[in-house]
């Protein structure tokens, strides 16, 4: 992980401010309290989020006072992969919450929640899943940045409460964490032991009971096995009386068969007879009406009719020709009446007219006369015209009516005799269907004694079949008999083939549930076997292992302490070791001293010592961590004498990371490092310079 850059809005004591983390060693410098630690924080917090406890991050420490939004961009690569990541700070209701930002990753970017960030964080730097789990980013604090208050705090703590925190730091408290769960799976083996007795308590009666129902099963097969011969028996009996029956029943259908043609041949006879009685009847009709015929037909004319038809023809055309006369002398009447009504129009209309309408000249009175004169002989003509058109279509329709009159007399004629010479043409008619019924009759007749015979016939063939009914209601009887003897076989062999199908299935239930209580019986037993191996070998084993594995921390924890704290104390004669707690001893001219008793560089010494220590042996431990190549050193030279601080060049020299940042505000630290950033504090306002 290499760190290039830091962006805080609204934070502790920054306005607005920018931080690019250069590669090699970065002294942050300035005087107390004028925002150093507050880059830190901002680092932390961009990574992990806000935390939870009393060691934890608060956002009220966050965000700058008297303002409500805030945020943090941070700016890192890890193998190659361009990382950025926001977190956004809000107050509201006097309480400050972290709300959801994002993570870039090669320009990818990942809207999430502050806590999803925080996990994918972790996962980048590749710490174990148990870390992730754990809820604090516990390698970073103790690999890359730990406040020195903390690190002397946990110098501080009982032996105990120190051991449990670096259990956790080098992730071997899962030793403690499965005996403690060894105890509780005890406890629960020892609830599935009781468990699996209860089950298999039983198992005894059941397999006794698996047993009884075996024999009832043979019984009941074997009584299966005996009524079958005599089913088959019964069955080919029941078939052969079926035959039988089937037989009278053919028998029976074909006297039924028989009786339905003797029906038939009966219905038949009586309608062929009741057809000659029609025909007899129609024959004497016939005879009848040829004698009418013969008579009225004596009346016919033909020369008659001739006549009449010719006259009918003469008279139509005269009736035509009154009707075109008619016609004539209407439209005559007409014209005459017409000229008559203008002429008294006129002779009414000059007696009042004074002036010419034509001419506007004064109308005379002799020319009124002349005209009046005029107008009156034209009336008196046309009345004469009139009275002589009206004679003449009095006559012509007279004479009409009259023609008219002798046309319906020879109508009458002409139609009585056309109905003469019908009747005289089907009198040959009537003789042709007089000759086909007696035929027809004389065939009805013969076809009659046809049937007569056949349904005697028929009749004997029945008074044979009347035997056969009785026989087949005796028949029929036995039948019954042995088909009830059959059903009860069939009842009994059911009920056997359904103990037999009941037994069976209850024996396979059986059967699987001793197979499962055997199969407890089995588990029960190798339950048993674990649970006293867990409570004997299993915890001896795991107590042994976290020994060793402590051992073997101890061992390399300790000589990397002596290490870097000799490489921090001037004086030879004060030496440091490690207890098997962890806990850090300092002998002094042969005596051991308590941390509590030493001096402020001494106890200084001690802690970036064993923060020391504690970085190599975490990073070693677990090796695959990105963060392995910066180390954040808050304060680290607090106390510290002048060759105290000349031997922190060594110590710088010796660690030899890709990128190191340290906060100071001793002025001799910036000859030790590469870069240097200051920061100072205007106006309750903190500013960098140096970049």
């Amino acid at each position: 992980m290499r760190l290039k850059k830091i962006i805080l809005h609204n934070i502790r004591s920054y306005l607005e401010v920018e931080v690019d983390f250069p590669d090699g060693s970065l002294l942050l410098s300035g005087e107390t309290g004028s925002g150093k630690s507050s880059i830190l924080l901002g680092i932390e917090f961009a990574l992990f989020g806000l935390g939870k406890g009393k060691d934890g991050i608060s956002g009220d420490a966050l965000l700058r006072r008297g303002k409500d939004e805030g945020f943090i961009q941070l700016f890192f690569d890890i193998d190659g992969m361009e990382i950025e990541i926001k977190r956004n700070l809000r107050r509201q209701a006097g309480k400050t919450q972290q709300l959801g930002g994002y993570i870039r990753i090669n320009g990818k970017l990942e809207k999430l929640s502050p806590d999803e960030i925080r996990t994918r964080v972790l996962q980048l730097f590749n710490y174990p899943l148990e870390f992730i789990k754990k809820g604090k980013g516990l390698p970073f604090h103790y690999t890359v940045y730990t406040q020195q208050e903390q690190m002397k705090a946990i110098l501080l703590e009982g032996a105990d409460l120190r051991l449990d925190t670096l259990r956790r730091v080098f992730g071997i408290d899962r030793y403690k964490i499965i005996k403690e769960n060894s105890e509780i799976f005890l406890s629960a083996l020892r609830e599935k032991v009781k468990q699996k007795e209860g089950a298999i308590s039983d198992l005894p009666e059941k397999t006794d009971q698996f047993k009884f129902q075996q024999q009832e099963k043979e019984k009941n097969k074997s009584e299966l096995e005996k009524i079958e011969p005599e089913l088959k028996k019964a069955k080919q009996g029941l078939s052969k009386k079926r035959t039988e029956i089937e037989e009278l029943e053919k028998k029976i259908e074909g006297a039924r068969k028989t009786k339905e043609r003797l029906s038939a041949k009966k219905a038949e006879i009586k309608g062929k007879q009741e057809r000659i009685a029609r025909e007899e009847e129609e024959l004497n009709s016939l005879e009848e009406e040829i004698k009418q015929i013969e008579v009225e037909g004596k009346k016919f004319d033909e020369k008659e009719l001739l006549t009449a038809n010719e006259k009918l023809k003469k008279f139509g055309e005269n009736i035509r020709k009154n009707e075109v006369e008619i016609r004539n002398l209407i439209r005559a009447l007409s014209k005459a009446e017409s000229k008559k009504d203008s002429a008294s129009v006129l002779k009414e209309k000059i007696r009042k007219v004074e002036v010419c309408p034509e001419c506007g000249q004064k109308v005379t009175e002799e020319h009124k006369k002349e005209i009046e004169e005029k107008a009156s002989k034209e009336i008196i003509s046309a009345e004469s015209k009139i009275k002589e058109i009206q004679n003449l279509k009095k006559q012509q329709e007279e004479e009409k009516s009259e023609q008219e009159k002798e046309e319906e007399q020879l109508e009458s004629i002409q139609q009585e005799q056309r109905e003469l010479k019908i009747k005289a043409e089907n009198l040959k008619e009537k003789f042709d269907r007089k000759k086909r019924l007696e035929q027809e009759k004389k065939i009805l007749q013969e076809k009659v004694k046809e049937s007569e015979k056949m349904a005697a016939e028929l009749e004997v063939s029945l008074r044979k079949a009347a035997d056969v009914e009785a026989d087949y209601q005796k028949k029929r009887k036995e039948f019954e008999t042995v088909r009830e003897h059959e059903k009860e076989l069939e009842i009994k062999k059911a009920g056997f083939e359904k103990m037999l199908e009941n037994l069976s299935s209850q024996l396979e239930l059986l059967d699987e549930e001793i197979k499962r209580k055997e199969k407890h019986k089995e588990d029960m037993l190798y339950l048993k076997d674990l649970r006293e191996w867990l409570s004997g070998n299993f915890a001896e084993i795991i107590m042994k292992i976290e020994q060793s594995v402590l051992a073997a921390l101890h061992s390399q924890f300790d000589s990397s302490l002596k290490k870097w704290f000799s490489m921090l104390i001037e004086e030879p004669e004060i030496t440091v070791r490690l207890e098997p707690d962890f806990s850090p001893v300092v002998e002094q001219a042969g005596f051991d001293t308590e941390y509590s008793h030493l001096s402020g560089g001494e106890r200084t010494a001690v802690a970036l010592a064993y923060r020391l220590a504690l970085n190599q042996v975490i990073n070693s431990l677990i090796s695959q961590i990105k963060t392995r190549d910066i180390l954040i050193l808050d304060e680290p030279t607090e106390g510290f004498s002048h060759l105290q601080l000349d031997k922190m060049r060594n110590v710088l020299r010796e660690l030899n990371l890709k990128q190191l940042i340290i906060i100071s505000h001793n002025p001799k630290i910036e000859s030790f490092v590469d870069n240097v950033i200051k920061v100072r504090k205007e106006g309750h306002v903190s500013k960098i310079s140096g970049q």
